[in-house]
């Protein structure tokens, strides 16, 4: 249901409502949410008239002080930059939510709104093998508290690349190391578009490495994350 009403809406600042959820949680789910769409979420469980809520932030926008911009709509409030709770009248949600969105608007640019992509290791692409792949697999399982390893290497050249998928929004190209090419796939990384690479365009990548198996054949793969 949260992620519904998130699909419905554009909005900086998530404000999600609903008759009913456990109090006791919304606070992780806030926590979760954030995590997910990169930007600021407070999660207001309804009862008997009354709202209760509770918010999380992201770097660069204070929390705290955008609440205090507005706060007359609230019974109470407290908190501090990256995390509050709130209680507001049931029937003055919608209008908070409009406030604390214009608010909002001048303080959180749209580059705060794109996750930071956190590298583990530089690694040549020379030195990926079917060993490497191992002893990183000896860290599963992978999750939101464990995640997948994210490697960068430098200075690559692209030898072939297309797009592929329904909509042809995700990159299947072929990246060539010293003495090495790799396949290589970025999932989603052409939405809305996709750069033109020249023949033998030199990139840097950011990437996990995996196993891809198909008709019973194992290959290495870069799951491309971001490339420039």
């Amino acid at each position: 249901f949260a992620f519904k009403q998130i699909k419905e809406e554009n909005n900086k600042v998530l404000v999600l409502s609903s008759e009913g959820w456990n109090q006791g949680v919304i606070g992780i789910i806030a926590s979760r949410l954030v995590d997910e769409f990169n930007r600021p979420v407070i999660v207001i469980s309804k009862k008997d008239g009354i709202g209760k809520g509770s918010g999380r932030s992201i770097k660069g926008f204070h929390l705290y002080q955008a609440l205090e911009l507005c706060q007359d709509i609230f019974i109470n409030f407290g908190g501090h930059r990256y995390a509050v709770g709130i209680t507001i009248d049931s029937n003055k949600i919608s209008e908070f939510k409009s406030m604390i969105n214009e608010i909002s608007q001048d303080l959180i640019k749209e580059d705060d709104l794109n996750p930071a992509l956190k590298v583990d290791a530089q690694i040549l692409l020379s030195d990926i093998n079917f060993n490497l792949i191992k002893d990183i697999n000896i860290l599963e399982p992978f999750g939101p508290g464990n995640p997948q390893p994210v490697f960068c290497s430098y200075k690559n050249i692209i030898s072939d690349w297309s797009l592929v998928g329904e909509k042809r929004e995700h990159l299947k190209l072929k990246i060539k190391g010293k003495n090495k090419i790799l396949d290589g796939i970025g999932f989603g990384l052409c939405k809305g578009g996709c750069q033109i690479f020249p023949e033998s365009k030199v990139v840097d990548l950011a990437f996990n490495i995996e196993l891809n198996k198909w008709n019973g054949i194992e290959n290495i793969q870069l799951n491309i994350k971001d490339i420039k």
